[in-house]
């Protein structure tokens, strides 16, 4: 159901706009509309309120995020927050600011510094890193590299696929070189050849330019260890790389310290300069004149003493929460604000498909939550596929947390499978009938009836038609009320006709078939001839059209049967399958994936059918849709 919402004016100085409107946001139930759609900043007896500078506080939200991002998190990071950043609220956002600059002072500066230097020397140690393994490689070709002074050298690696790019660098490079140039090659590994050139240090440039447009890679030793033995040279390398390391680890335990000292202020910083920035984004909203600040909005009626207090604690007697009246017009446009109870919350999920209803339309969600588990569960109608429904939407539900989506559709599956084992119960059905041919269940005899459905197919189906009948009658009922709401007196003829017209069919055929008494039939007859009138009156030529699509409505409840049917029949063949084959645990194994796969369509087949006759049959009965969603301006506690 919705709740009663009410259109409110918050008027207050000027002076103390900023504090009303964090004070607004702090409260978090003002749905806020535009109050001066036609105005605009500049002269005038109502006008916008001015940009507010956002600015400042973007650059101060960059740089604490950034400043985050650089201090390692530590333990409680999870904690909430509600006390951090509390004496920067309530502040006129001015000072807010400036208190935030000055705790900030120093702090970027040395924490930028240290991780740069972090970043440095972890980028050494890789390159570092890279050279040990060159040199390495070159240790075993060591006795045949040439010392010569004024000599630089450089080492290739290529695949050896690539080997014969090796015959069209070499031109090349004794062109360059004027022949002063020497050139080894040896296999590193199973993959890789490296070729040594040495040449004359006259032609560096062009050499190395020459190989950079050859994309080869091309791996220059520095010289600081170019000219010592590769031994010694390996050997200087891991003592640079311990001390690179050393420092890192001073590096660390110094932003160690900082995080433990700033980085909970810095996230109530954060979340104190991300309010001011949701405030700021909607002041075009507020109006002003010289003196006075006004917001409108809507908030649910049970909230407004909540509010009022708040304001009141804020600013004594000098800011006013009043309701206004509201015209017609903007009551169809009130934001509307779910008040369902928990059973029925999970299937607030639907209006993702259908959208939100009219802030005067009955909601439609308490009839789905009601309806909606019994379809699913007549459907599937098997013990164990309704247990294995409810722990895999479980598991669903624990397993993603965060996704309120998935939360409420886990929630959807799970008040589905109670219905599911039920109709299971009374069915006999446990994965089709290997409950009851172990003897562990049976069918349910009521009204002569034994309901087991591979059997009693008639019963079914006219309980499946008896269902759609009353769904749709209740989706008419709906239909009226809301015709009621919105003061529409053709609307109502035109849903009472289509009651009176559809229940005297439904008599009619009824006595016709014999399932009534006959005299009956003139009771059938009466009821067209009374609700006919009213419906061509209140809906004209459509509405008597649509007398047959009613009746189809109804039919289209059949698949309640049809589609359970064919679930219990692929459970059944499977079971005949596993007893069919020679050997148990082949069996087992056929029987187990023909289960899945009928639990699978078990779980979607009937999860969209159940919605479709809601959504198709039963909501087009009454439901208009296009509302507007409460958006409470504000901040909500962290969960």
């Amino acid at each position: 159901m919705l709740q009663k919402m009410s259109s409110i004016l918050v008027v207050g100085p000027q002076s103390e706009a900023g504090q009303i409107v964090d004070t607004l946001y702090q409260e978090g139930t003002v749905h806020l509309v535009d109050l001066a759609p036609g105005a605009a900043p500049g002269p005038g007896e109502l006008r916008r309120i001015d940009e507010a500078p956002a600015v400042e506080v973007d650059q101060l939200l960059l740089k604490v995020n950034g400043l985050l991002k650089l201090l390692p998190a530590g333990p409680g990071e999870d904690v909430p927050l509600e006390d951090v950043g509390a004496d920067l609220r309530g502040r006129p956002l001015h000072e807010a600011l400036a208190l935030v600059r000055g705790r900030l002072e120093g702090l970027d500066a040395i924490t930028l510094e240290r991780s740069n230097r972090k970043a440095d020397l972890e980028l050494t140690a890789t390159t570092l890193e890279r050279y040990v393994r060159i040199l390495r490689r070159l240790q075993p070709i060591e006795d045949a590299l040439p010392e010569l002074e004024g000599f630089e050298m450089t080492v290739l690696l290529l695949q050896k696929e690539y080997a014969h790019l090796f015959e069209e660098i070499l031109p090349r490079l004794r062109e360059i070189t004027h022949n002063q140039f020497e050139y080894i090659s040896a296999e590193l590994d199973e993959t890789t050849i490296a070729a040594i050139t040495i040449f004359n240090k006259w032609y560096s440039r062009e050499v190395h330019a020459f190989l950079f447009s050859q994309n080869v890679n091309e791996v220059r030793i520095p010289p600081d260890y170019a000219n010592m033995p590769i031994d010694d040279a390996i050997a200087s390398i891991g003592r640079r790389q311990e001390e690179g390391h050393e420092e890192i680890g001073r590096i660390d335990a110094e932003l160690a310290a900082l995080s433990s000292r700033w980085r909970r202020e810095l996230r109530g910083m954060q979340r104190f300069l991300e309010e001011q920035r949701n405030e700021l984004a909607v002041f075009s909203r507020f109006a002003r004149t010289d003196y006075t600040f006004m917001a409108r909005g809507w908030i649910p009626k049970r909230s407004i003493p909540s509010a009022r207090e708040r304001l009141r604690h804020a600013f004594g007697e000098r800011v006013v929460l009043s309701e206004v009246p509201a015209t017609p017009g903007e009551l169809a446009d009130a934001p509307c604000c779910f008040a369902n109870p928990f059973w029925a919350r999970p299937f607030e999920f639907f209006t993702r498909l259908m959208g939100s209803p009219k802030y005067q339309e009955v909601d439609p969600i308490p009839f789905m939550a009601i309806f909606f588990p019994i379809f699913f569960g007549l459907i599937v109608a098997d013990i164990g596929y309704g247990l294995l429904i409810m722990v895999l939407a479980l598991v669903l539900r624990w397993r993603f947390p965060d996704r309120e989506w998935l939360r409420q559709l886990s929630m959807i599956f799970v008040i589905s499978a109670i219905p599911t084992i039920v109709f299971g119960f009374l069915f006999g059905e446990f994965f089709g009938d290997l409950g009851e041919t172990m003897g562990w269940l049976h069918p349910v005899t009521i009204a002569g009836v034994e309901w087991n459905r591979m059997e009693a197919m008639i019963p079914l189906l006219i309980l499946a038609i008896a269902i759609g009948v009353f769904h749709i009658l209740v989706g008419l009922g709906i239909g009226v009320a809301n015709a009621i709401a919105h003061h529409n007196r053709r609307h109502v003829c035109e849903k009472c006709g289509m009651i009176a017209v559809v229940i005297g069919i439904l008599v009619a055929l009824l006595a016709v078939i014999g399932l009534l008494s006959p005299p009956l039939m003139i009771l059938g007859a009466v009821l067209i001839a009374v609700g006919l009138p009213l419906l061509l009156w209140g809906g004209g030529v459509r509405g008597a059209l649509d007398i047959m699509g009613t009746m189809g409505n109804i039919m289209s409840y059949a698949r309640l049967m049809a589609i359970g049917m064919a679930s219990v029949m692929l459970a059944a063949v499977a079971n005949e399958l596993a007893g069919a084959v020679g050997t148990i645990l082949v069996g087992g194994l056929i029987a187990v994936v023909l289960h899945l796969m009928n639990l699978v369509m078990g779980m979607f087949s009937p999860f969209i059918q159940s919605v479709r006759l809601h959504l198709v049959e039963f909501n087009s009965k009454f439901y208009e849709g296009g509302g507007h969603p409460y958006r409470p301006f504000g901040h909500h506690p962290e969960s």
